[in-house]
């Protein structure tokens, strides 16, 4: 048997009959990849050289089986052929899933390292829509075996990852967090977890680090695509024949122009749901139809390879949770991708020699497991910590999770992949079967008990509850739940028209108590203006909240018209949420950023004082969540490090320290009442500083009351020394 009839045997999903063989020896197949029956006659030295070939495969090494990926015949990647194992596509899996468990681990060179997963998305639309291709063309593609593929493929190493992180979640969660542990249990084996974290939204914010299966979503987005694409070449051969590639095109273009379009808009949309994921999947579809690099044309193989791989770095290096994303910027990695993958069909660029590297090769092998292991391992890791892991931590748990995916790779993935494989397609779906079952079952209770607070002691379940932490005039808040300017509340002293207007967000209300008590001790009166999500700007419009913005917009003018004794606004926000809000056109058909909208209040206001407040510190180890789990897991302090405080504060310092350039405007910091040299602390003493992750407890605001009667002094009480 040759070579490329061995691939051939191994490619395909059920052994070729005689009939069948005649049938594709009759096809424009070149005659070295036909049956061997089909073939000139081979004299004896070479047949039992091919035989060698078929046995070993390449260089001597054992033939392996699972997905092909290049062509055996000629160096062309279309027309009706078979496809062989690329180590180079291994290669390019390492690349990929390196840099998202870098950029995972915090790891600050590979700031943009999530773009691994739209490589992903590139592979797998190539590899996919390939096997396709063949099994359509050869009149052998059943969907029943398609999608035994996939179950054999995705579900085994899934399952595994999927019942140690429960055990781990059992052990370990607090109820809240198992509770949601449980919903996207059920949805990651239902493969919508995408839709569940869509509706929770929030992919980069801290509460990612509560999430164990957060990374399930892009394993959710390829799933559906697989139940829809096959459907869709099928059909659309049928119906629209030689126009299905035009076809397929401008659905690609569809969803890269809705996928522009929703990063402004609809960012959490864009970034969990596959219609704006579509055309990256279709990208890699496109090139299993497209003509290979010509043969003996090294230096243009070169520079395509070197080519796509700087497409890829770039973003890898220079991207950050700032970057709107996906949008046009994933075009960037998907054509690097691409261009690898079409690249790679000649295989003698440099660039592909590094990527058949032994090791580069072995992670592309495990490159699925370590995607399933790494995430849960860093987050149960730093859950147990009650802290962020140090740099020995976060190699630690790298390495354990290299070390799992490798032992997963083995003794999980393989065993059920290839045609050799010991279980049968009804005993891989009856299992499939009784897993999701038993999954879905237990989150189901994790979610209807609220979390299976029973597994916990009681004196720690008294610790989880933020009811205690949070101050009393709550009332205050929600501005857009406010008919008219005498809703609003006026705090401090009373019994006269208020000086100062508290404005943001929830992060201005949470300054409430210890704002208003110094207020209070100084006979001044304020009143307050906040509400969730809230940015107050003239013009400024969060996409998908257009009508509340300008509800609170009108409503902060006649409030300010209606106190023209006010002289001073303290301003507040959740700065880092803020900067990432998706911006729409406002009332008047403009679309202002929020620093342009932010020097337009100041702007409007000139003869008012703005005092920009810098946030506080936030993390998961903050509030109770933090102080039960280091009662129940680990005894630590909630301490935030001052470095990471510190890179906290780097991202909105430069916003606040070009808006109090203004003549009517400076911006302070808080930090030095709730930060030392060794950190920034969530309790003091017995007292918890924190109601939850980025949220001051009634106390903590209490702690700042010295700091806003400095301000209110110097502003409102002395002689303002500058208008």
């Amino acid at each position: 048997m040759s070579g490329c009839a061995a691939q051939a045997r191994r490619c395909s999903t059920s052994r070729s009959t005689a009939k069948a063989s005649i049938r594709w020896a009759k096809t424009s197949t070149p005659p070295q990849c036909r049956p061997a029956h089909a073939r000139h006659r081979l004299n004896a030295p070479t047949r039992a050289r091919s035989a060698r070939r078929g046995r070993m495969g390449q260089r001597g090494k054992p033939a392996r089986a699972g997905l092909c990926a290049a062509p055996c015949g000629p160096s062309r990647m279309s027309g009706e052929r078979h496809l062989k194992y690329r180590p180079d596509i291994d290669g390019l899996r390492a690349v990929a899933v390196l840099a998202v468990v870098f950029y995972h681990a915090g790891l600050t060179p590979f700031s943009g390292g999530f773009v691994g997963v739209d490589v992903f998305f590139v592979i797998s639309g190539f590899l996919i829509t390939s096997i396709l291709r063949d099994e359509i063309a050869r009149g052998r593609f059943r969907l029943a075996n398609f999608y035994d593929r996939r179950v054999r493929r995705l579900f085994p190493a899934l399952f595994v990852v999927l019942a140690a992180s429960s055990i781990a979640a059992w052990a370990m969660l607090l109820p809240e967090d198992m509770r949601n542990f449980g919903q996207s249990l059920v949805a990651a084996n239902l493969f919508v977890s995408n839709l569940l974290f869509w509706k929770e939204a929030g992919y980069f914010d801290t509460a990612a680090e509560l999430k164990p299966l957060l990374h399930t979503w892009s394993l959710a987005v390829e799933e559906q695509y697989y139940l829809l694409f096959p459907l869709l070449i099928v059909g659309g051969a049928r119906a629209f024949r030689a126009a299905l590639g035009a076809v397929l095109a401008a659905i690609g273009a569809a969803s890269l122009a809705l996928a522009a379009w929703q990063v402004s808009h609809a960012p959490d949309a864009a970034f969990f749901l596959l219609p704006a994921r579509f055309w990256e999947l279709l990208t890699g579809a496109a090139l299993a139809f497209l003509p290979g690099p010509a043969t003996g044309r090294r230096g243009v193989t070169e520079a395509i390879a070197t080519c796509g791989l700087g497409l890829i770095a770039l973003p890898i290096f220079a991207y950050s949770d700032l970057t709107p994303f996906p949008g046009l910027a994933a075009i960037l990695p998907c054509l690097g991708a691409a261009l690898l993958i079409y690249a790679g069909a000649d295989g003698r660029s440099r660039v592909h020699g590094v990527l058949r590297w032994a090791p580069a090769v072995f992670f592309g092998r495990i490159s699925y497991s370590l995607y399933l292991w790494h995430w849960p391992v860093l987050v149960f890791a730093k859950y147990y910590a009650v802290r962020p892991l140090t740099a020995v931590e976060t190699g630690s748990a790298i390495c354990l999770s290299v070390a799992l995916a490798a032992l997963s790779w083995r003794f999980v993935e393989q065993p059920f992949r290839g045609r050799r494989s010991a279980f049968g397609r009804r005993t891989v779906l009856a299992g499939a079967a009784l897993a999701t079952t038993l999954a879905v079952a237990f989150g189901l209770a994790a979610d209807r008990s609220e979390g299976l607070p029973g597994r916990l002691p009681a004196d720690v379940l008294a610790l989880t509850s933020e009811a205690p932490h949070i101050h009393a005039r709550r009332d205050c808040h929600f501005a857009s739940e406010k008919a008219s300017v005498s809703d609003f509340c006026l705090r401090g002293a009373g019994g006269q028209a208020p000086r100062f207007l508290l404005l943001g967000d929830s992060h201005a209300d949470m300054h409430g108590p210890g704002l208003f008590a110094a207020a209070a001790a100084l006979g001044l009166t304020g009143v307050q203006f906040t509400d969730y999500g809230y940015v107050p700007a003239p013009g400024y419009a969060r996409a998908g909240d257009q009508g509340r913005y300008a509800g609170n917009h009108a409503m902060l003018d006649e409030l300010l018209a209606a106190y023209p004794e006010i002289d001073l606004v303290i301003y507040a926000l959740f700065w880092n949420q803020a900067l990432g809000y998706p911006v729409a056109a406002g009332p008047d058909g403009t679309t202002h950023p929020l620093p342009d909208a932010l020097r337009n209040l100041l702007k409007k206001y000139p003869h008012k004082r703005f005092v920009f407040l810098e946030d506080v510190p936030n993390s998961a180890v903050l509030g109770p969540n933090g102080l039960a789990r280091a009662a129940y897991l680990n005894p630590a302090p909630a301490v935030v490090p001052r470095a990471e405080y510190e890179a906290q504060l780097d991202r909105h310092r430069p916003l606040l320290a070009a808006l109090a350039r203004a003549p009517n405007a400076v911006a302070i910091s808080v930090a030095p009442q709730l930060c030392d040299a060794g950190g920034c602390s969530g309790r003091d003493g017995d007292v918890l500083l924190y109601r939850d992750t980025d949220h001051l407890s009634e106390k903590g605001s209490l702690r700042l009351k010295g700091v806003f009667g400095d301000l209110l002094r110097e502003y409102l009480v002395a002689p303002r020394g500058r208008s």
